[in-house]
């Protein structure tokens, strides 16, 4: 679909936006960035309101009139389709928010290590707890604030060896041993383990999913913010560290709990929404290591596979060499015999080694191929056995150098 850009400036100011945004298969925030674009000027806001009651806002007149390009609109299958998609994530996030959150008690805990961890989290409580007089329970059954007014809101817990890789305030952190327990779980019956392996200048450890030679890195942690820092939030920062860091900002915990997956340089997460807890996405964080680890390992056997044909031209390459020089050798040797011959069979001799050589250079690419990175052979490379030796190999072919390599060695060359 085509309107001009004289059509398009009478038709906003025709009906309201969300009226005519629905008739073009558009948003209203798509209609308005178009119309912002090619200089189409809109109704102001409330202008429809204060029509009803026979208020008119007086309608500019179009600059640039005669500069009047078609505009490329969604026709009617684009905006079918994007209705579709649009119904599709509406009915996909609708059943992400009925999966019912997978909760598990720390009596019910399976992983030796999540125990740990979880004993770990009750200590930091128990420290936060006498050092500051405020009570974990009494937290627990009040409101979440944002900036910080209680030390729970912005004390981090940070695990260490042995302990599931966790940095995060401990409401969150509670959580997020809870849902390794069972994430850990639901990966074994997959037949994929869970290792924590230690990190040299680290105090907290690596976790990675593992199946075969394929691993997967994740971690557990909690988002921070930059925010300006006030005296009240320098307070409850000395009631637990005895000291400030200072500066004129300070770091406030988001209390969005996020699984992170990959190395530093490659990361990708899984965190809270505001209608979907990371609880509830349990079955999509297995999914998506058990895939990543299938991708992997299908990547490593592309590489082997890789390494193999390398390795196979590498090998061509270098008997080629040999061959070359075996040759190279072989007319320095007749050449000096011709040097002892007659002066007739000399000069024949001589004739002929010209003719060889002259011969050669086309027939055998190893002197130009050495300037061009070494590479030994070309599609003009021909069939040198006529005149001596062995001929030189394609690099497409799949041979056995084991018994040839073990022969040239035993035997000096020639």
């Amino acid at each position: 679909m085509e309107k001009s850009r004289v059509e398009l400036f009478d038709l906003v100011w025709s009906k309201p936006m969300t009226h005519l945004a629905k008739e073009l298969g558009l948003s209203d925030v798509g209609l308005r960035k178009i119309c912002v674009k090619f200089g189409i000027p809109l109704p102001p806001r409330g202008h429809w309101s204060r029509l009803q009651f026979g208020k008119q806002d007086p309608r500019p007149e179009l600059p640039f009139v005669n500069n009047n390009p078609q505009i490329r609109l969604p026709d009617e299958d684009t905006a079918a389709s994007r209705e579709q998609i649009s119904l599709m994530r509406k009915l996909a996030k609708k059943a992400e928010q009925a999966i019912e959150p997978v909760l598990r008690e720390p009596q019910q805990f399976k992983d030796i290590r999540c125990i740990k961890t979880y004993q770990a989290i009750l200590e930091r409580i128990k420290y936060l707890e006498k050092r500051t007089g405020q009570s974990y329970e009494e937290y627990k059954e009040g409101r979440r604030s944002f900036p910080p007014k209680k030390v729970y809101d912005l004390a981090f817990f940070s695990s260490l060896e042995d302990q599931i890789p966790i940095i995060a305030t401990v409401d969150n952190a509670l959580r997020a041993v809870a849902i390794a327990d069972v994430v850990i779980e639901q990966l074994a019956l997959r037949g994929i383990d869970v290792e924590l392996r230690s990190v040299r200048d680290s105090r907290i450890c690596e976790m990675r999913a593992v199946k075969g030679d394929q691993y997967y890195e994740l971690r557990f942690w909690e988002p921070s913010t930059k925010a300006t820092r006030s005296s009240a939030l320098t307070s409850l920062e000395r009631l637990f560290t005895d000291y400030s860091y200072g500066g004129d900002s300070i770091m406030l915990p988001r209390h969005i709990l996020t699984i992170e997956f990959d190395s530093r340089y490659n990361r990708t997460a899984i965190q809270d929404k505001a209608s979907v807890k990371l609880e509830q996405q349990i079955d999509r964080i297995v999914e998506k290591i058990e895939l990543k680890l299938v991708q992997k390992a299908k990547e490593h056997l592309e590489h082997l596979a890789w390494k193999r044909d390398y390795d196979r031209k590498l090998a061509i390459r270098q008997h080629n060499k040999r061959v070359a020089k075996d040759r190279e050798l072989y007319l320095k040797q007749l050449s000096l015999a011709i040097e002892k011959l007659p002066a007739e069979q000399k000069a024949f001799g001589l004739a002929w080694l010209r003719i060889v050589r002259e011969q050669r250079k086309d027939l055998n690419p190893i002197a130009q191929r050495l300037e061009s990175f070494r590479i030994l052979t070309s599609e003009q490379a021909d069939s040198s056995e006529e005149y001596w030796g062995l001929d030189l190999m394609d690099e497409d072919a799949d041979p056995d150098f084991e018994e040839s390599i073990e022969e040239d060695e035993s035997s000096g060359g020639w």
